[in-house]
Protein backbone atom coordinates (compact mmCIF):
# COMPACT_ATOMS: atom_id res chain seq x y z
CA UNK A 1 0.00 0.00 0.00
CA UNK A 2 1.51 3.44 -0.70
CA UNK A 3 -0.05 7.20 -1.09
CA UNK A 4 -1.40 8.45 -4.33
CA UNK A 5 -4.45 6.86 -5.77
CA UNK A 6 -4.55 4.22 -3.79
CA UNK A 7 -5.58 3.90 -0.41
CA UNK A 8 -3.36 3.19 2.23
CA UNK A 9 -5.12 1.36 4.97
CA UNK A 10 -7.75 0.08 2.27
CA UNK A 11 -8.39 -3.15 4.22
CA UNK A 12 -8.89 -1.44 7.61
CA UNK A 13 -12.24 0.34 9.31
CA UNK A 14 -14.06 1.74 11.89
CA UNK A 15 -13.82 -0.42 14.91
CA UNK A 16 -10.91 -2.40 13.83
CA UNK A 17 -7.97 -3.26 15.72
CA UNK A 18 -4.49 -3.87 16.59
CA UNK A 19 -3.59 -5.95 20.00
CA UNK A 20 0.22 -5.53 19.81
CA UNK A 21 1.64 -2.57 22.09
CA UNK A 22 1.50 1.01 21.38
CA UNK A 23 2.60 3.92 22.48
CA UNK A 24 0.16 7.28 21.87
CA UNK A 25 1.47 10.75 21.89
CA UNK A 26 -0.08 13.19 24.27
CA UNK A 27 0.75 16.28 24.97
CA UNK A 28 2.24 17.66 28.44
CA UNK A 29 3.69 19.92 30.84
CA UNK A 30 7.35 18.99 31.84
CA UNK A 31 8.33 21.65 34.48
CA UNK A 32 6.47 24.93 32.49
CA UNK A 33 7.31 23.21 29.39
CA UNK A 34 5.45 21.78 26.79
CA UNK A 35 6.70 17.92 26.06
CA UNK A 36 5.84 14.95 23.62
CA UNK A 37 4.84 12.12 25.69
CA UNK A 38 3.30 8.37 25.63
CA UNK A 39 -0.02 6.78 26.75
CA UNK A 40 1.16 3.13 27.22
CA UNK A 41 -1.59 1.54 25.54
CA UNK A 42 0.13 -1.79 26.01
CA UNK A 43 -3.12 -3.73 25.33
CA UNK A 44 -3.41 -2.36 21.87
CA UNK A 45 -5.66 0.22 20.47
CA UNK A 46 -9.24 0.40 18.37
CA UNK A 47 -9.90 2.98 15.63
CA UNK A 48 -12.08 5.33 15.98
CA UNK A 49 -12.22 7.74 12.81
CA UNK A 50 -14.93 6.44 10.13
CA UNK A 51 -14.43 4.13 7.66
CA UNK A 52 -14.85 6.52 4.54
CA UNK A 53 -11.83 8.79 6.13
CA UNK A 54 -9.89 5.70 7.08
CA UNK A 55 -9.61 4.44 3.16
CA UNK A 56 -9.17 7.75 1.66
CA UNK A 57 -5.88 8.52 0.11
CA UNK A 58 -3.39 9.49 2.61
CA UNK A 59 -2.12 12.96 1.00
CA UNK A 60 -6.40 13.98 1.43
CA UNK A 61 -6.45 12.33 5.08
CA UNK A 62 -3.42 11.67 6.90
CA UNK A 63 -4.37 11.30 9.85
CA UNK A 64 -6.77 9.11 11.97
CA UNK A 65 -8.04 8.19 15.98
CA UNK A 66 -7.65 5.64 17.63
CA UNK A 67 -7.96 4.78 21.61
CA UNK A 68 -6.42 2.28 23.65
CA UNK A 69 -7.38 -0.54 24.99
CA UNK A 70 -7.45 -1.17 29.01
CA UNK A 71 -8.27 -3.98 30.92
CA UNK A 72 -11.55 -4.32 32.60
CA UNK A 73 -13.52 -6.57 35.51
CA UNK A 74 -16.55 -8.65 34.80
CA UNK A 75 -18.55 -5.82 36.57
CA UNK A 76 -17.12 -3.01 34.25
CA UNK A 77 -17.31 -5.19 31.03
CA UNK A 78 -21.11 -6.11 31.92
CA UNK A 79 -21.85 -1.90 32.94
CA UNK A 80 -20.48 -1.27 29.49
CA UNK A 81 -22.87 -3.36 27.28
CA UNK A 82 -25.64 -2.41 29.02
CA UNK A 83 -24.40 1.58 28.07
CA UNK A 84 -23.64 2.69 31.38
CA UNK A 85 -19.92 3.88 30.75
CA UNK A 86 -19.78 6.40 27.49
CA UNK A 87 -15.82 6.34 28.01
CA UNK A 88 -15.42 2.85 27.77
CA UNK A 89 -17.01 0.60 24.95
CA UNK A 90 -17.53 -3.08 24.59
CA UNK A 91 -16.40 -5.40 21.17
CA UNK A 92 -18.12 -8.65 20.80
CA UNK A 93 -14.26 -9.41 19.33
CA UNK A 94 -13.05 -8.71 23.14
CA UNK A 95 -15.09 -11.57 24.52
CA UNK A 96 -12.92 -13.28 26.56
CA UNK A 97 -10.10 -10.51 26.80
CA UNK A 98 -10.86 -8.62 29.65
CA UNK A 99 -10.93 -5.66 27.69
CA UNK A 100 -12.81 -2.28 26.62
CA UNK A 101 -11.66 0.57 24.39
CA UNK A 102 -10.97 3.62 26.69
CA UNK A 103 -12.18 6.65 24.43
CA UNK A 104 -10.31 9.05 27.15
CA UNK A 105 -6.93 7.46 26.23
CA UNK A 106 -7.65 8.74 22.39
CA UNK A 107 -4.73 9.60 20.04
CA UNK A 108 -4.42 11.05 16.28
CA UNK A 109 -1.45 9.16 14.22
CA UNK A 110 -0.54 8.84 10.60
CA UNK A 111 -1.75 6.52 8.36
CA UNK A 112 1.88 5.43 7.44
CA UNK A 113 2.32 4.29 11.61
CA UNK A 114 -1.13 2.35 11.58
CA UNK A 115 -0.44 0.59 8.10
CA UNK A 116 2.70 -0.94 9.98
CA UNK A 117 0.34 -2.72 12.43
CA UNK A 118 -1.27 -6.35 12.59
CA UNK A 119 -4.85 -5.48 11.99
CA UNK A 120 -7.37 -7.48 13.81
CA UNK A 121 -11.13 -7.14 12.35
CA UNK A 122 -12.97 -5.66 14.99
CA UNK A 123 -16.81 -5.41 13.75
CA UNK A 124 -18.34 -8.87 12.36
CA UNK A 125 -21.84 -7.47 11.50
CA UNK A 126 -23.40 -3.91 10.68
CA UNK A 127 -25.40 -4.21 14.11
CA UNK A 128 -22.66 -3.94 15.64
CA UNK A 129 -21.07 -1.37 13.48
CA UNK A 130 -23.61 0.70 14.12
CA UNK A 131 -23.24 -0.14 18.05
CA UNK A 132 -19.62 1.51 18.49
CA UNK A 133 -20.37 4.41 15.74
CA UNK A 134 -23.31 5.25 17.92
CA UNK A 135 -21.12 4.85 21.47
CA UNK A 136 -18.11 6.96 19.59
CA UNK A 137 -20.18 9.94 18.79
CA UNK A 138 -22.16 9.74 22.08
CA UNK A 139 -18.84 10.04 24.18
CA UNK A 140 -18.84 13.64 22.26
CA UNK A 141 -22.56 14.67 22.63
CA UNK A 142 -23.50 13.80 26.31
CA UNK A 143 -25.29 16.74 27.71
CA UNK A 144 -24.36 18.25 30.44
CA UNK A 145 -26.62 18.22 33.07
CA UNK A 146 -26.63 21.20 35.88
CA UNK A 147 -24.88 19.98 39.49
CA UNK A 148 -27.88 20.70 41.02
CA UNK A 149 -29.39 17.79 38.67
CA UNK A 150 -27.34 15.60 39.16
CA UNK A 151 -27.35 15.53 43.01
CA UNK A 152 -31.45 14.86 42.00
CA UNK A 153 -30.86 11.58 40.31
CA UNK A 154 -28.16 10.29 42.60
CA UNK A 155 -30.68 8.28 45.05
CA UNK A 156 -32.16 7.41 42.17
CA UNK A 157 -29.11 5.83 39.94
CA UNK A 158 -28.86 3.47 44.03
CA UNK A 159 -32.28 2.45 43.47
CA UNK A 160 -31.68 1.32 39.76
CA UNK A 161 -28.81 -0.39 41.30
CA UNK A 162 -30.17 -2.11 44.06
CA UNK A 163 -33.02 -3.92 41.67
CA UNK A 164 -30.86 -4.94 38.72
CA UNK A 165 -29.70 -8.43 40.51
CA UNK A 166 -33.18 -8.81 42.01
CA UNK A 167 -35.62 -11.80 40.86
CA UNK A 168 -38.76 -9.26 41.48
CA UNK A 169 -40.54 -7.40 39.08
CA UNK A 170 -38.51 -4.40 39.99
CA UNK A 171 -35.17 -6.12 38.76
CA UNK A 172 -37.36 -7.16 35.42
CA UNK A 173 -37.98 -3.79 35.10
CA UNK A 174 -34.65 -2.46 35.60
CA UNK A 175 -33.08 -5.58 33.36
CA UNK A 176 -35.63 -4.24 30.42
CA UNK A 177 -34.85 -0.50 30.30
CA UNK A 178 -33.01 0.42 27.24
CA UNK A 179 -32.00 3.93 28.63
CA UNK A 180 -33.43 6.69 30.11
CA UNK A 181 -33.92 9.88 28.82
CA UNK A 182 -34.81 13.28 30.56
CA UNK A 183 -37.12 16.55 29.71
CA UNK A 184 -37.01 19.58 30.93
CA UNK A 185 -38.93 22.20 29.96
CA UNK A 186 -35.99 25.08 31.12
CA UNK A 187 -32.88 24.11 32.89
CA UNK A 188 -32.62 27.44 34.33
CA UNK A 189 -36.14 27.69 35.52
CA UNK A 190 -37.56 24.64 35.41
CA UNK A 191 -41.47 23.63 35.74
CA UNK A 192 -41.43 20.14 34.07
CA UNK A 193 -39.63 17.16 34.38
CA UNK A 194 -40.03 13.95 33.22
CA UNK A 195 -37.91 10.84 33.13
CA UNK A 196 -38.61 8.62 29.55
CA UNK A 197 -37.66 5.24 30.59
CA UNK A 198 -37.41 3.01 27.30
CA UNK A 199 -37.80 -0.56 27.52
CA UNK A 200 -37.57 -3.78 25.26
CA UNK A 201 -41.00 -4.48 26.11
CA UNK A 202 -44.20 -3.82 28.06
CA UNK A 203 -44.91 -7.22 30.12
CA UNK A 204 -48.30 -8.49 31.04
CA UNK A 205 -51.23 -6.12 33.10
CA UNK A 206 -50.27 -7.40 36.55
CA UNK A 207 -46.25 -7.00 36.26
CA UNK A 208 -46.58 -3.71 34.15
CA UNK A 209 -48.76 -2.40 37.83
CA UNK A 210 -45.84 -3.33 39.49
CA UNK A 211 -43.66 -1.85 36.99
CA UNK A 212 -45.65 1.71 37.57
CA UNK A 213 -45.32 0.94 40.95
CA UNK A 214 -41.49 1.06 40.63
CA UNK A 215 -41.53 4.73 38.53
CA UNK A 216 -43.86 5.69 41.53
CA UNK A 217 -40.55 5.08 43.45
CA UNK A 218 -38.14 7.09 41.74
CA UNK A 219 -40.54 10.09 41.51
CA UNK A 220 -40.32 10.13 45.36
CA UNK A 221 -36.37 9.62 44.85
CA UNK A 222 -36.24 12.32 42.33
CA UNK A 223 -36.72 15.00 44.48
CA UNK A 224 -35.01 18.69 44.80
CA UNK A 225 -35.69 21.85 45.68
CA UNK A 226 -34.77 23.22 42.55
CA UNK A 227 -37.05 21.19 40.40
CA UNK A 228 -40.70 20.61 40.14
CA UNK A 229 -42.18 16.88 41.32
CA UNK A 230 -40.71 14.88 38.62
CA UNK A 231 -42.69 12.25 36.31
CA UNK A 232 -41.40 8.95 35.34
CA UNK A 233 -42.83 6.91 32.06
CA UNK A 234 -42.36 4.01 30.84
CA UNK A 235 -41.89 3.37 26.80
CA UNK A 236 -41.42 1.20 24.58
CA UNK A 237 -39.24 2.93 21.16
CA UNK A 238 -42.38 2.67 19.53
CA UNK A 239 -44.27 4.40 21.90
CA UNK A 240 -41.90 7.37 21.87
CA UNK A 241 -42.29 10.22 18.76
CA UNK A 242 -39.15 11.51 17.40
CA UNK A 243 -39.49 14.92 18.87
CA UNK A 244 -40.10 13.74 22.25
CA UNK A 245 -36.47 11.83 21.49
CA UNK A 246 -34.78 14.30 20.18
CA UNK A 247 -35.78 17.34 22.64
CA UNK A 248 -34.35 15.05 26.02
CA UNK A 249 -31.17 13.85 26.79
CA UNK A 250 -29.97 10.50 27.60
CA UNK A 251 -29.17 10.02 31.46
CA UNK A 252 -26.08 8.61 31.70
CA UNK A 253 -24.21 7.37 34.92
CA UNK A 254 -20.44 7.65 33.98
CA UNK A 255 -18.50 10.06 35.82
CA UNK A 256 -21.43 10.84 38.47
CA UNK A 257 -20.56 10.41 42.02
CA UNK A 258 -21.77 8.02 44.60
CA UNK A 259 -21.30 9.91 47.13
CA UNK A 260 -24.92 11.69 48.88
Amino acid sequence: MESGDTPLLDEWRQGDLTLEAIELPVIALDGQDLSWQAINASYGVVVLSQSCDIIRDVEMRPYIQVAGLVPATDGEIAKAIRKETPSRIHLDCLVGRNLLIDLDAAATVHKAVVAKWQRTSGCVSDEERRRIAVGFARHRQRFAFPDSFNELVRPVRRWIESKRNKASPQGNFVKAICEIRVHCDNWDEPTELTFIAVVNHIPDKEEFLEWESAAKSLEEKATHDAYPTAEVRIVTYDDISAREYLESDRLDWDGLSDAP
